[in-house]
């Protein structure tokens, strides 16, 4: 979402969140710290340049003030509590996190090899592919500077395939044949009319084998 650090999702707080303002926008002001693979707590973004506002795709508002929703039916909502959170209300772990992930690529058909940390990679290249400006994406993404930003850069391969040519009719594509007679070159002599006496009169019936029988195709 957005290019979010796995830290920065797990401690994202409805509080940072502007869902219903003309321009949705979501802010990074701190992210949940982990000691031992277990919550203690909220820190500051990894670095000050990872502190940011990025505006929201409509697709992405409308996903988020569903899951609001639902959040609000289960009782799990609370305007300063976490977006992401476990069935109790509690923060989800980072581990539980990417559990969840890989366990919505595998019902997708994609198996599980991998990690949430590849969306962020993904953010990068499609914002890259559309932007020419690499200082940008690195803000986007809340990287110091572009350099690390280029090891978040792949090649994006287009999602639509080429177009192809249309098929021809079944009439054209039935190609004509025609059936020429080819024969060794000799010099004019005596026999030379008698073979085209009897070529004449043969006309129509298969050539003996000492006639050669070519195709060409038109």
């Amino acid at each position: 979402m957005c290019g979010l650090r796995p830290g920065e999702l797990a401690g994202l707080r409805w509080r940072y969140l502007e869902l219903d303002a003309e321009q949705p926008t979501l802010e990074v002001a701190e992210r949940a710290m982990e000691v031992g693979k277990k919550y203690v707590g909220q820190a500051p973004p990894k670095t000050e340049r990872s502190k940011r506002r990025l505006g929201l795709h409509p697709l992405l508002v409308a996903a988020l003030r569903r899951h609001r929703d639902e959040s609000q039916m289960l009782g799990l909502y609370d305007d300063d509590g976490f977006v992401f959170c476990t069935r109790n209300g509690t923060p989800m772990s980072i581990s539980n996190l990417r559990r969840a992930f890989k366990t919505l690529c595998e019902r997708a058909g994609l198996g599980r090899d991998w990690t949430t940390y590849e969306l962020r990679h993904s953010f990068v290249s499609l914002v890259a592919d559309q932007l020419d400006d690499l200082v940008k994406v690195a803000d986007l993404a809340g990287h110091i500077d572009t350099r690390t930003t280029e090891g978040y850069r792949h090649q994006v391969r287009p999602s639509i395939p080429t177009p192809r040519r249309p098929e021809p009719p079944a009439g054209d594509e039935r190609r004509r044949t025609e059936r020429i007679e080819l024969r060794p070159h000799r010099a004019p002599g005596r026999g030379a009319v008698r073979r085209r006496r009897r070529t004449r009169a043969c006309r129509g019936r298969r050539p003996n084998s000492k006639q050669y029988v070519g195709y060409r195709t038109s």
